[in-house]
Formats: structure tokens, C-alpha cells, sequence
């Protein structure tokens, strides 16, 4: 009988992404990461007025608390795309969309829509290999959140 070649482990970073794109959570990972880049990628006076909110297929919502700041970004676009390249990668963020509207504060705990206790069993699982606490939290909760969204929305309870 023919052995079969021996295969090396494959590294963390490789495995973690295989797992994430398995659990439909890649594109989650990509939009944390951006999230967490842009006041590097646009420095602290910027960012004091505009925040990211969505990345879809490469394209970075932001949203700006004045015109003024749209602007600001328009005219960077370039710089700032070239910055969030520099810290993710070329292509995860492709291009830039603005929106101006208010900053949202922190939603009221009754406000918050409750997370099924199973559902946030299994964002806690899902998340587990990751070393960083406060990202492994953060996944754990936009993990939880996004497929407690998607019941909802199966079962008319809410958008989804």
C-alpha cells in the first residue's frame, strides 16, 4: 500500500482565514480590520469626524458628522485609499462612499435588539482561535449580532 506524502501544518493565519471564509465571516473579518485602520489611515482630526460603516465587495461607506468633512475626504480619497492599502493590503478597500449624518451614540440597552442565548454560544465558538481578547470579542459580538439579524429576518421580526 502507497503511503500518502505527509502535508505540514498550515500556518495560523492561513488556517484562520479558511475558517472564517468557511463561517461566511471573512467578510466580517476584512470590515473589523478596516474599522480599526482608519484613524492611522486618516489621522486623528479626520477620524474625529467621519467613521467607517460598511465595507461591500471593496467599496468603504463612511459617514461624516459635517459637508465640510465629505469634502475633506473627497479630495483625499487617494491618500486614503493608498494609507488603508499600506495597512491591509491592495484591494480590500477599492474605493471610497460618503454619507453625511449624525455620529451615532451607543444604543440604549433596551433599545438593543436581544441576542438568543444559542446564538451567541456559537459566535463564542466560532471566535475562540483568535489570540487578540478585545478582536476576539468584537468578532464574537458582530458575529452574533449578524446571524441574529438573519433569524429575524427569516421569521419577520425585523430588516435582513
Amino acid at each position: 500500500m502507497a503511503r500518502r506524502a505527509r502535508t505540514h501544518p498550515a500556518p495560523a493565519g492561513t488556517a484562520m482565514a479558511r475558517v472564517l471564509r468557511h463561517a461566511g465571516l471573512a467578510q466580517l473579518m476584512a470590515q473589523v480590520q478596516v474599522f480599526a485602520a482608519w484613524p492611522g489611515a486618516v489621522g486623528e482630526a479626520v477620524a474625529r469626524h467621519t467613521w467607517p460603516e460598511g465595507l461591500n465587495q471593496g467599496v468603504l461607506t463612511v459617514a461624516t458628522d459635517h459637508p465640510a468633512w465629505r469634502q475633506e475626504l473627497h479630495f483625499r480619497q487617494a491618500q486614503v485609499l493608498e494609507a488603508l492599502a499600506k495597512k491591509l493590503g491592495a484591494g480590500v478597500v477599492k474605493s471610497l462612499q460618503t454619507v453625511v449624518r449624525n455620529r451615532p451614540g451607543a444604543p440604549a440597552a433596551q433599545d438593543a435588539a436581544p441576542v438568543p442565548a444559542e446564538t451567541q454560544s456559537w459566535a463564542t465558538q466560532m471566535t475562540q482561535g483568535i489570540p487578540d481578547k478585545g478582536l476576539r470579542d468584537a468578532m464574537a459580538r458582530a458575529a452574533a449580532a449578524q446571524q441574529a439579524q438573519k433569524f429575524r429576518g427569516r421569521l419577520g421580526g425585523g430588516e435582513g
